[in-house]
C-alpha cells in the first residue's frame, strides 16, 4: 500500500469553490482505485493551501490509475484549472517503524 500526499494552492476567493468541488474529485479519483484518507484546509504555513491523502495498492496502480483520472471526461478539470494556482503529489511509503508500516505488517 501506498499513499500519495496531494496540495494545491487555491485562488483566494475559490476556496469554498474548491471544497465544493472535492466531492466530484474524490468519486473520479475512487473509480481509478484510490480510496480517500483525508481531505484538510491548512491553518497555518501556507495560505490557502489545501492536503489531500489518497491511498493506493501499488506504485504501478497509482500510475495507470493517476493516468486515467487526468483523462477521464467526469474530472471537473475546467473548475479545477480556474481554482488551483499549484499542484504537487507527493508518494509515500510508510518507514517500518511507523504504526500504518507495524499493522500493515501485523496483517
Amino acid at each position: 500500500m501506498i499513499h500519495v500526499l496531494s496540495t494545491c494552492t487555491v485562488i483566494m476567493g475559490k476556496r469554498e469553490e474548491f471544497g465544493d468541488m472535492v466531492k466530484e474529485i474524490t468519486s473520479v479519483y475512487e473509480k481509478h482505485g484510490a480510496k480517500l484518507v483525508g481531505f484538510w484546509w491548512t491553518l497555518g504555513g501556507e495560505a490557502n493551501e489545501a492536503v489531500w491523502i489518497y491511498a493506493w495498492e501499488n506504485l504501478k496502480d497509482y500510475e495507470k490509475g493517476q493516468e486515467a483520472v487526468w483523462k477521464d471526461k467526469s474530472f471537473p478539470m475546467e473548475k479545477f484549472s480556474s481554482t488551483v494556482i499549484t499542484y504537487t503529489d507527493k508518494i509515500l511509503k510508510s518507514l517500518p517503524l511507523t504504526l500504518v508500516g507495524a499493522r500493515a505488517r501485523a496483517k
